[in-house]
């Protein structure tokens, strides 16, 4: 149990961040229900540049389009937290062990995690990387039926 509930938070830290899923999701599902077509749009750029690293661009693009105001509780990180996610993301996609353990150094996650438990981090990355690219696929196809299955397939 222990393994489960300690692999959850690693995957909510490298995922989504770590905040109150609940009333996050909420709030996250009656912003994005005020957005425009072309918001959202602008919104998935900026979700991938933040992925590709281009933080400051993705600052900049969330500015130019007013939609910086709902990040802006949430407080920055520093370069070294940004490196360590980064770190952490990769050695993840890479399902390589050692370099996790690495990149968690010195984080509350050192110590807690074995090889099976990162096994199964792995494993959660690439089921989250199936559905997303599963959902894409069939929003593109299928865009006039996505809202059966609410925002973000939720």
């Amino acid at each position: 149990m222990k393994k489960i509930i300690g692999a959850l938070a690693i995957a909510a830290i490298v995922g989504t961040g770590a905040y109150s899923v609940s009333a996050a999701t909420s709030e996250k599902a009656s912003m994005r229900a005020q957005l425009t077509d072309a918001q959202k749009q602008i919104l998935e750029q900026i979700k991938t540049l933040r992925s590709e690293g281009k933080d400051i661009e993705a600052a900049a693009l969330a500015e130019a389009n007013g939609l910086d105001k709902g990040f802006k509780r949430r407080p920055k990180a520093t370069d070294a937290e940004i490196a360590s996610m980064k770190a952490i993301r990769s050695a993840i996609e890479a399902g390589d062990y050692n370099a996790f353990v690495s990149a968690i150094a010195g984080t509350p996650a050192e110590g807690k995690v074995d090889q099976t438990t990162f096994s199964e981090l792995v494993n959660i990355h690439n089921l989250r990387k199936q559905a997303e690219d599963a959902s894409k696929t069939f929003a593109d196809k299928h865009q006039d039926l996505m809202m059966l299955v609410g925002p973000h397939g939720h």
